[in-house]
């Protein structure tokens, strides 16, 4: 092994170890910041008297509630979310061979989007008289099932034709482009037929919402996580698609089906994760390209980086949300925008070159 590519990999390696232990350093902030102040020893003591009670440690029970029940299934939220949504950005931009390829550039948070207006408006909803017209959502875990559903759905119907005409990358990106739009229209009818309070609700879930995020919802995106180390595993044959599809083809790789599997994958993690916290854009986009400025362009690490990236940038976001016009709490897919966006074009211009190619 040479010496310049030793080099390279130690930079690799330290760059990924920092990005993993960061969050650890971000969820002290995160619990510890919000409308109730609390110090780091108190929310500390309070995480050690839970996971070892026989410690018998004293903590006060109304900031148990806070840092058990609040606080810390959002801030875990973050990662798990941040670091899904960043992972699947990092795949999509490989397969497709795009730049600005990401999950939601093939209209999956628009088909998710539809789902969720749909039962928001249509179907999880009452409307009962108290004072006036209240909207109440009785059955949330229809938004998520609707939202779920139409994401498959969508990632379905782009696989099947993509299977068909050949699995062309620009096919697959204009397709996705095409049906986002067909969505988005279905979510506009579903928002000028709603009731005020019921579209209230529907902008507030387009916007982007980490309060949602509960133990159970938690576990329920664990597999999504678990898509992560595949992705991984199969970085060199991501690698291939760098070099074109004919070039990949003559390495062994079976570019159809991959790409089409990647998708798929693609589509899985991130409707198992905007169908309980809303949309959160921009993280899948600027996450990978964080990331390969770091480690480079290799999908070995770069998956995993972008994951790392992802989770960070996520949880402080969130922390900004949380605390910048406290008590009032902002949606985080609204920060993470705005956030995003110039230090987007900070990263362009600052670059020497393009990291992409």
């Amino acid at each position: 092994m040479s010496d310049a590519y030793s080099k390279i990999l130690r930079r690799r390696f330290f760059f990924i170890t920092t990005l993993f232990f960061l969050p650890f350093l971000l969820l002290g902030i995160s619990l510890f910041v919000g409308s109730a102040r609390l110090s780091f020893l108190e929310v500390y003591r309070i995480i050690v008297s839970r996971v070892f009670p026989f410690f018998g440690t004293n903590v006060d029970k109304a900031s148990e509630y806070i840092v058990l029940n609040l606080r810390l299934p959002r801030v875990l939220g973050a990662v798990v979310v941040g670091a899904v949504l960043a992972a699947a950005g990092a795949v999509s931009q490989a397969i497709l061979r795009n730049p600005l390829a990401s999950p939601f550039t093939i209209g999956l948070s628009s088909a998710a989007s539809f789902g969720a207006s749909l039962a928001i408006i249509m179907g999880a909803g009452i409307l009962s008289y108290q004072g006036g017209y209240t909207y109440t959502v009785t059955n949330e875990l229809l938004v998520i099932v609707n939202a779920f559903i139409l994401c498959m759905l969508c990632s379905l119907i782009i696989s099947v034709i993509a299977e068909v005409k050949g699995s062309n990358p620009t096919l697959m990106v204009l397709l996705g482009v095409a049906i986002g739009y067909f969505f988005s229209a279905g979510t506009s009818i579903m928002q000028y037929l709603g009731e005020a309070e019921a579209l209230k609700s529907v902008v507030m879930w387009l916007l982007g919402d980490l309060g949602r995020v509960s133990w159970r919802y938690l576990l329920w995106m664990t597999p999504a996580v678990m898509v992560i180390p595949i992705l991984v595993a199969i970085g060199w044959r991501l690698n291939a698609f760098n070099m074109g599809d004919e070039v990949a083809a003559s390495l062994g790789v079976n570019v159809k089906r991959l790409r089409t599997v990647c998708i798929i994958l693609v589509c899985f993690m991130t409707a198992a994760t905007i169908s309980f916290v809303g949309v959160i854009g921009f993280i899948c986009l600027i996450a990978p390209h964080i990331a390969r400025i770091l480690v480079g362009n290799d999908n070995r690490f770069l998956v995993l980086a972008s994951a790392l990236v992802g989770a960070n940038l996520l949880l402080a976001s969130d922390t900004i949300a949380r605390t910048i016009l406290a008590p009032m709490i902002l949606p985080v897919g609204a920060v993470t925008s705005c956030l995003g966006g110039p230090f987007f074009i900070y990263l362009l211009l600052k670059s020497r070159r393009m990291h992409w190619t």
